[in-house]
């Protein structure tokens, strides 16, 4: 089976590229309705504070929905479902029916198969991914139970691949005869799953009570409001400015890309010129040190 994402054979590490644009050799950088896996919780945690004005108010809400509009979708999804499964009547049906949708949606997501597989070969000692059968030239989703154990490089390449935005390369860049190792695998066509999940998904969801639908739609409002609390208190960085010059829909999106980085550099150097002074102070103390000039 040729490889794809995921479930990567041990004689070779995963190699991540931006996705290219149908048709040519263009890089497409991910849209802003486009859900990538979700960051780091320590990057959702790191330095939370009110914002200035209303102005920066909106300015840090658009660049962190689309940073960590990962997190901010998985949150709003476990919000429903754990508020549908709560509810009398087939909750928990509506429940697996929207866990059920949320999965096909993955399976055909090459991003979130890459995140999925680094938390199984981290928690699990699993790994999953989408092969391409010789035979029939059709993907499949293998599952392999115990896999070889990727190098440390390979490891942080995943997980700096996940981080930022990339996406491994696809079937077609792996050796035609590559195939997934392990213990025990397990697998099943794309196309087949993919229905199946579907077609679950619309049962359950079709058979689940109003109150559990009504549910749903209360907790992930709820889950909703938490997000935008959270992009509010969240200043910029960097690595989110980056995703919004990535996702720049006006010239207003590149303008503040670029005076945020400008500010950042300005305050990196304040910071580097104030320990330099510090060090300076400590290797030679107060008025000591000085030339016949006083310098």
């Amino acid at each position: 089976a040729g490889g794809g994402a995921g479930a990567l054979p041990g004689a070779s590490g995963p190699y991540y590229e931006q996705q290219p644009s149908a048709g040519d050799d263009a890089v497409e950088p991910p849209r802003p309705w486009r859900v990538p896996p979700p960051r780091p919780l320590s990057a959702l945690r790191e330095g939370l504070c009110a914002p200035k004005d209303v102005k920066e108010a909106g300015e840090r809400a658009r660049t962190n929905a689309l940073h960590f509009r990962g997190n901010y979708a998985l949150g709003v999804l476990a919000g429903g479902a754990a508020a549908a499964a709560l509810a009398p009547g087939g909750g928990i049906g509506f429940a697996l029916g929207m866990l059920a949708a949320a999965a096909a949606a993955v399976v055909n997501d090459a991003f979130w198969m890459v995140w999925v597989d680094m938390v199984l070969r981290e928690r699990c000692n699993a790994s999953v991914g989408v092969f391409t059968d010789v035979d029939t030239l059709a993907p499949v989703v293998t599952l392999v139970v115990s896999p070889p154990r990727l190098s440390e490089e390979d490891a942080a390449a995943r997980r700096k691949g996940v981080e930022e935005g990339l996406v491994p390369v696809g079937a077609g860049e792996m050796p035609a005869d590559a195939v997934p190792q392990g213990d025990r695998i397990m697998s099943v066509g794309l196309s087949t799953l993919t229905a199946g999940l579907r077609a679950a998904a619309l049962v359950l969801l079709l058979c689940g009570s109003p109150r559990a639908a009504a549910g749903a739609v209360m907790g992930a409002a709820v889950l909703a409001a938490a997000a935008l609390v959270h992009a509010l208190l969240k200043p910029p960085t960097l690595g989110s400015a980056f995703t919004r010059l990535m996702n720049a829909e006006t010239r207003e999106d590149v303008d503040y890309v670029v005076g945020l980085a400008k500010d950042k550099a300005a305050e990196e150097a304040r910071r580097a010129t104030a320990s330099a002074k510090e060090l300076g102070r400590k290797l030679f103390g107060r008025g000591k040190g000085k030339d016949e000039n006083g310098k």
